[in-house]
């Protein structure tokens, strides 16, 4: 069953044999937005992705992961065998049912591993998570919630309904529990979506939007340009321009290399563009020393293979050329004003920042930092040899729950960036 959740492209669940629910999770690439991959979590509740405390870490394993190496090289468009991560065209047909077939292939096999769900009922933190969402439930068949309930929200989230929220305040509370609306939601929300999949009550669904009308309003005529055929026309344009004002283009990005720093263009569809800065310490630090993978790539991959967080200095939509319009003249003055634009935020952001060596983020608060702050403050704490304060950070946010956003799998086990940092701090620590 599909269930609309905040923060995440797409979720399905399921109540699978034992009392355990599986959830399929779509992620959607970060710089390509037709090409997107899945993972499943199995757990005593339909919470996403859960790892905290002593849950397994593999309850939570990207599909590609649970094939057999022989399935996978079946599957796999990799030339290099040992890439196990893959991922799909969800503009490909041969694609989407390549996935399905997986999906069908993989996803009984992954939540009947004995061992991992023996693992996972002996959790005491996944005991105490469902035992919070079975409370809420019975709260909201009783209908008696608590006074002064603190942080309500003013409208439903994800379809929910309002009783829902009163009742996980009302459990937190009764349990002693940290409040707060992030804990209170996410409580409610898995309640509710376990009611649903055990059949208690019935899931209430959002009314879905047309796209007929965007649809036709957009049809062109006879002989219109293919998108192909655009593509091709803007990615020269831009690539042409761009080199005029002294960016290079790789792919999606245009990017350029001054005083430290490293400033690309993000552009995946001619409709939008964003343009992000970042000290090129922050690369060379997790690839070299963190992850320590002794990268010897491009420049480019700064921008299109890079963990490290950057600043956003501008974003704009691109005013859109009709088809019948659509020709190289026109396309290069739409990007020579864009160039432009992104020229003079590039000298506005030096102007400010003329020494790398001294850059840091409590200096750019008038900038917005597009990702993970906190990964941020402790790349900076690593550049200054910082290595004691940088290991407590870490840690305090791993014991929080919180992985950075990035996350490896290797066989059995899942590694994140704030791991990686921990294991980076403590060896330099070792050897101080």
């Amino acid at each position: 069953m599909y269930f609309k959740e905040a923060g995440v492209t797409g979720t399905f669940k399921m109540k699978v044999d034992g009392g355990l629910y599986l959830t399929l999770s779509l992620t959607v690439d970060r710089w390509y937005d037709s090409m997107f991959t899945g993972e499943y979590s199995l757990s005593l509740t339909t919470r996403w992705g859960y790892t905290i405390g002593d849950i397994p870490r593999d309850s939570y394993k990207r599909i590609s992961y649970v094939l057999t190496d022989e399935e996978r090289a079946r599957y796999s468009k990799e030339e290099n065998p040992n890439v196990k991560d893959l991922w799909w065209d969800g503009m490909d047909e041969a694609d989407v049912n390549s996935f399905l077939e997986i999906v069908e292939l993989t996803y009984k096999r992954f939540s009947s591993d004995s061992d991992l769900v023996q693992r996972i009922r002996q959790s005491n933190d996944a005991k105490l998570l469902a035992k919070l969402s079975q409370e809420t439930i019975d709260c909201v068949i009783k209908g008696e919630f608590a006074q002064n309930l603190e942080c309500q929200l003013d409208k439903e989230i994800d379809f929910i309904p309002f009783e829902w929220f009163k009742a996980a305040e009302t459990v937190l509370k009764q349990n002693g529990s940290t409040l707060n609306e992030a804990g209170m939601i996410v409580l409610a929300s898995d309640a509710y979506r376990r009611s649903v999949l055990d059949g208690c009550v019935e899931m209430k669904r959002g009314k879905t939007s047309s796209v007929s009308k965007a649809v036709a309003e957009n049809v062109v005529a006879e002989k219109a340009i293919t998108p192909k055929e655009k593509k091709k026309i803007e990615d020269v344009a831009r690539r042409k321009i761009g080199k005029r004002y002294g960016f290079k283009q790789s792919s999606w990005s245009n990017w350029m290399i001054k005083d430290g720093f490293f400033f690309y263009v993000s552009h995946v569809d001619f409709g939008n563009v964003s343009f992000y800065a970042k000290p090129c310490y922050y690369d060379d630090l997790i690839w070299n020393d963190v992850k320590r993978e002794n990268w010897n790539c491009p420049d480019s991959y700064r921008a299109i293979a890079s963990y490290a967080p950057a600043f956003l200095l501008f974003k704009r939509d691109i005013p859109l050329i009709k088809n019948n319009d659509f020709t190289m003249e026109n396309c290069e003055m739409v990007w020579n004003k864009v160039f432009k634009c992104l020229q003079e935020q590039m000298e506005t952001f030096l102007s400010k920042n003329p020494d790398v060596e001294s850059f840091t983020l409590e200096d750019n608060d008038s900038v917005c930092l597009s990702e993970n702050v906190d990964l941020a403050r402790m790349l900076e704490m690593l550049y200054r040899k910082r290595y004691g304060d940088a290991l407590a950070f870490a840690i305090s946010l791993i014991e929080k729950g919180e992985n950075g956003g990035r996350t490896w799998v290797y066989g059995d086990s899942t590694k994140s960036i704030y791991d990686y940092i921990v294991d980076c701090c403590r060896s330099h620590l070792a050897h101080a």
